[in-house]
C-alpha cells in the first residue's frame, strides 16, 4: 500500500540536494541507474512521489533554496534527464509518524556501508509496517517498494527471524547467503532429529515386553537438562564390549579415533618421543574395533548423522574394505577426500630416516547418513601443533573444533568410542553439543580425561 499523503508539484529547479548528508554510490552505477529509471518513469509515469522538507533560510545559512530534498535523489534525476520542469513531491512535515519511518528505512536500505544485518532489520521493519497498516501484504509487495526480487526479500526476513530468534552462527555469518543456508540446513538436521526420535521409540507393548524379559538398558547418554557428571560422560568400557548390548537412543554424530593399528611405539623414534603412558596399538585390535563398528552403526548411528574417522594411510584400503561396505550398502555417504590435520610444529615419526620423509600429518574420513547436511562450511585441511601431555594420541582442541565446526551444534548427540584424553568431548561441549558420550578402557586415561573436562566445564561457569 503506497504512502497516501496528497503530493505537491514542486520546480526541479528549486530543489535542492544535500550532498554531504547523502550516501553515494560509485559515479558509473549511480548514472547507469539514473538512465534505467528514467525509461521506466517515461513509460508507465513517476508512480512513488519524492520526499521534501521546508528549510527556513535563517536555519539553512549556506543554502538558498527553500526546499531540501529527503528521499528520492535517483528519480529527481532521472525525471531532470527527461526534461520535467516539475516533478510530484509529498512535504515531510505533512506525512505520518510511520509515513517517515518508512522514507528513512527505504532510504536507509540504499546506503553502500550497511551491513548486511542492518540491511535485513530495516527490511524486516519495512515490511511489518506496511503489514501493520494492510493485513494482505505480501513478500511480493515488500520486494516491489523495496526494488528487490521476493526471493531475497524471503531470504533476508528468513534471516532477520532466526537472528531475533538466537539461532546459533547466523548473525556471526560473513553474508546473509551464508547465513541463511545455515538456518536451512539447521532445519534439514533438526528434522532428521526429529524424525530419528520417532523411529527410535518404543511403543507400549515393547516396553512392557523388554520388562518382561528383565532387559537392563544399559548408560545412555546424557541430555542438556541435566548435564552429565564426568564420571557419567566418560565410561571406562571398552567399546568391542559395551557396542553389542547398547540399546540407547542412538548418535548423529560419531568420532572414531581409534589405534592406528601401526604400533608407533615400537621403533626407537616412537619410544623417545613418548612422555606419557602407552597404550594396546596393533592391527589384530584396529581390524577388531573396524568390524565391531561396522557391525554396530545401524544402531549407534541416527538415520539422519555423521561419521568421522582418523586412520592411518597404509591401512587405507584395509580400511575401506571395511567401513566401504557401509557405503556400497546404502547406509554411508563418504566425502571423496580426506580432512588433513598437518602438525605445525613439524612433529611425527621417520620410519626410514635414511630412506623416506617424516610424516606430519594425519588423515580423516568424513561420512554421512540420511543426507545429513553440515552447520557451515570449513576447508578440509588445517594446521596446528600436537598436544600429547595426557594421551600419546591426542587431537588438539583447535584442530577437533575446526572440523567439528562443520558438524556439531545443539543439535548434536556424539559418541566417541575411544575418547583417550577426551578432546573430542570438551571441543563438542564448547560447540554446542546436547549431548556426548566416551569411552575409555584405560582407568588411568579415563580419570585423567575425566579431570581435565570437570576443569574445562568449571572454567566456562557449567
Amino acid at each position: 500500500m503506497p504512502i497516501s499523503t496528497p503530493s505537491h508539484l514542486i520546480p526541479i529547479d528549486k530543489i535542492h540536494v544535500l550532498r554531504q548528508s547523502r550516501q553515494r554510490q560509485d559515479e558509473e552505477s549511480r548514472q547507469k541507474n539514473i538512465e534505467t529509471l528514467a525509461k521506466s518513469i517515461a513509460r508507465v509515469g513517476l508512480i512513488n512521489p519524492i520526499t521534501v522538507r521546508h528549510f527556513p533560510p535563517d536555519e539553512l545559512e549556506t543554502v538558498e533554496a527553500m526546499i531540501c530534498l529527503v528521499a528520492g535523489e535517483c528519480r529527481l534525476e532521472a525525471c531532470r534527464l527527461l526534461g520535467w520542469s516539475e516533478i510530484p513531491a509529498r512535504f515531510a512535515e505533512e506525512l505520518s509518524e510511520a509515513d517517515t519511518q518508512l522514507i528513512e528505512l527505504e532510504e536507509n536500505i540504499k546506503r553502500t556501508d550497511l551491513t548486511w544485518q542492518d540491511q535485513i532489520a530495516a527490511i524486516r521493519a519495512i515490511h511489518r509496517l506496511y503489514l501493520a497498516r494492510d493485513p494482505d501484504w505480501t513478500h511480493a509487495d515488500t520486494a516491489e517498494a523495496c526494488s528487490l526480487d521476493r526471493s531475497t526479500i524471503t531470504m533476508y526476513l528468513r534471516v532477520e527471524e532466526e537472528i531475533q530468534r538466537g539461532t546459533p552462527n547466523v548473525a556471526s555469518a560473513v553474508t546473509a547467503r551464508q547465513a541463511y543456508n545455515i538456518a536451512v540446513r539447521r532445519d534439514a538436521r533438526e528434522a532428521g532429529n526429529a524424525l530419528e526420535e520417532l523411529l527410535s521409540t518404543p511403543t507400549i507393548e515393547e516396553s512392557l515386553e523388554m520388562v518382561q524379559r528383565g532387559f537392563v538398558i544399559p548408560p545412555t547418554i546424557p541430555l542438556r537438562s541435566g548435564p552429565a557428571s564426568p564420571s557419567e560422560t566418560i565410561l571406562n568400557e571398552s567399546f568391542l564390549e559395551w557396542a553389542p548390548l547398547y540399546s540407547g537412543p542412538p548418535f548423529n554424530f560419531i568420532h572414531c579415533d581409534f589405534p592406528y593399528g601401526i604400533n608407533p611405539f615400537s621403533g626407537s623414534q616412537g619410544r623417545n618421543n613418548q612422555t606419557v603412558e602407552q597404550y594396546q596399538d596393533n592391527p589384530q585390535l584396529y581390524f577388531d574395533l573396524c568390524g565391531c563398528l561396522f557391525e554396530n552403526l545401524p544402531r549407534l548411528l541416527a538415520a539422519s548423522g555423521h561419521l568421522m574417522f582418523w586412520y592411518s594411510t597404509p591401512l587405507y584400503r584395509d580400511t575401506m574394505a571395511i567401513l566401504g561396505a557401509s557405503s556400497s550398502s546404502g547406509l554411508l555417504s563418504f566425502y571423496p577426500h580426506p580432512l588433513i590435520w598437518l602438525k605445525s610444529d613439524n612433529s611425527g615419526i621417520a620410519s626410514r630416516p635414511a630412506h623416506w620423509p617424516r610424516h606430519t600429518y594425519e588423515t580423516a574420513l568424513l561420512a554421512s547418513r540420511g543426507d545429513r547436511q553440515i552447520v557451515r562450511i570449513a576447508s578440509d585441511a588445517y594446521a596446528a601443533p600436537t598436544a600429547n601431555d595426557i594421551h600419546p594420541s591426542t587431537k588438539p582442541i583447535p584442530v577437533l573444533k575446526h572440523f567439528f565446526g562443520m558438524l556439531v551444534d545443539e543439535l548434536t548427540s556424539m559418541l566417541d568410542p575411544t575418547c583417550g584424553s577426551g578432546s573430542a568431548l570438551r571441543a563438542a561441549e564448547e560447540l554446542g553439543a546436547s549431548a556426548t558420550l566416551g569411552l575409555e578402557i584405560s582407568s588411568q586415561y579415563c580419570e585423567d580425561a575425566r579431570r581435565e573436562l570437570r576443569n574445562f566445564r568449571l572454567l566456562r561457569g557449567r
